[in-house]
């Protein structure tokens, strides 16, 4: 089952269990002995909120805590994303931008062919 599911099954059991209590005493006693005995089904009903309350004020706390540190490492991630592919950009943009002084040193100069890849010249 899911841990949704079992949660909420669980205290819907408890909240409907103190309840049947309640009914089951008040239907079998008297009405003084029913006063009496129904005192700590009640109080029991009065302080279920409370811990079911904290507990949710402390999952609540810890997701959003867990949610702005997941939001945090995803803005790293594409920082660290983004800077690769500016570096990326600038290698291949000085990289068009050899290969384009290699072909118009070529155009102005026929006479000499570029070697681009060992930066040598030769006269031809």
């Amino acid at each position: 089952m899911d841990f949704k599911l079992i949660k909420t099954l669980s205290l819907e059991t408890g909240i409907q269990n103190v309840t049947l209590c309640i009914l089951v005493v008040q239907s079998t006693l008297g009405q003084p002995e029913s006063d009496l005995a129904i005192i700590a089904p009640m109080a029991a009903s009065i302080m279920l909120a409370f811990p079911i309350f904290i507990v949710t004020a402390i999952y609540m706390i810890k997701e959003r805590i867990s949610h702005n540190k997941q939001k945090e490492k995803d803005t790293t991630d594409l920082e660290e994303d983004i800077e690769c592919r500016v570096k990326q950009e600038r290698k291949t943009s000085s990289a068009v931008a050899e290969i384009d002084e290699i072909h118009k040193v070529e155009m102005i100069n026929p006479a000499f062919e570029g070697d681009a890849i060992n930066g040598h010249q030769t006269k031809t």
